[in-house]
């Protein structure tokens, strides 16, 4: 009797680890608090998170247009939430949920 025969372990056999349960636990109870607890005391009950920011769409007659199309040209009044550097003459676009839907040209800035 030279050697006693174990038997042989997989090493890509599942192994149960505590600790790393443990830890997805408390990751997703930290989420869960966050998501209910935390999330609503930060903004408020009935705080609007996001503004209008563009407020009067003009055509090119000068009448006051409640919808714009695509294809029509228009004059524009808005108000940045942050400061942004802009200059006249440059272009730029309008984008919402993530998808552009107009774009443009700055023709006068008014403070």
């Amino acid at each position: 009797m030279l050697a006693e025969v174990t038997e042989f372990v997989s090493p890509w056999r599942f192994q149960r680890h505590i600790e790393v349960w443990l830890v997805m636990a408390v990751v997703i109870g930290s989420y869960v608090y966050a998501i209910r607890v935390i999330g609503p005391r930060a903004v408020g009950k009935g705080v609007i998170v996001t503004r209008r920011q563009i407020t009067a769409f003009t055509a090119d007659d000068g009448s006051n247009v409640e919808m714009v199309m695509p294809g029509d040209r228009i004059k524009m009044s808005a108000e940045l939430i942050c400061p942004v550097a802009i200059e006249q003459g440059m272009r730029f676009a309008i984008r919402e949920g993530g998808r552009t839907i107009g774009a443009g040209v700055v023709s006068k800035i008014v403070e």
